[in-house]
Order: structure tokens, then C-alpha cells, then sequence
């Protein structure tokens, strides 16, 4: 079994992954952001995380997606035209399959 947290600001230090599961606490805006996720699930989306329900301690739990992780301000790799053309490719991709 392999935990692992977050860097961070103390939000964020809250974050931790659990093998395949992100565990993070949960807001007025969880649920919203669930359902959207099952949306796209719906939808074949797959490069969203899955939607995985809420721990005992009211925690959310989310699936793990490899990749990056940015905050504000922007800077970087993120704020690169090549990482805006990736997300054209994507958002097109998905739009396409429908």
C-alpha cells in the first residue's frame, strides 16, 4: 500500500494519494463536481478522474490520473501554447466521438 501527499499550501497538504484514490476534504461544491464527473464518464470522457464517492470522515475520493499538477499563478509548462494546443486535442477529440 503507497501513500502519498501533497506540497503545498495547507489545503493542499491535505490531499493525499492512496495507491489509485485521491483522497481530499470535500466542500459545498463537491457534489456538483461529482456529478459532472459522472457526466463525462457518461460521455466516454476518459481523461477526467472517476468520481468514487466520500470516506467516513468526509473526505471525497477521487480516481488517480496521471500527470501534472498546477496552481495559480500560472506559470510554466502550463501556461505554454503547447499545453493550450493539447487541450484543443483533447476537447476536440471528445467532441468528435459523440
Amino acid at each position: 500500500m503507497t501513500e502519498q501527499g501533497n506540497k503545498g499550501d495547507a489545503l493542499h497538504s491535505m490531499v493525499h494519494r492512496l495507491e489509485d484514490k485521491v483522497y481530499r476534504p470535500s466542500g459545498y461544491w463537491s457534489y456538483s463536481v461529482h456529478q459532472l464527473l459522472m457526466h463525462l464518464k457518461r460521455e466516454k470522457f476518459d481523461s477526467a478522474p472517476r468520481a468514487l464517492g466520500f470516506d467516513t470522515e468526509g473526505n471525497e475520493i477521487l480516481s488517480y490520473v496521471t500527470g501534472d499538477v498546477y496552481n495559480y499563478p500560472l506559470v510554466g509548462a502550463i501556461a505554454t501554447t503547447e499545453a493550450l494546443t493539447d487541450y484543443l486535442i483533447l476537447s476536440a477529440d471528445h467532441s468528435t466521438h459523440r
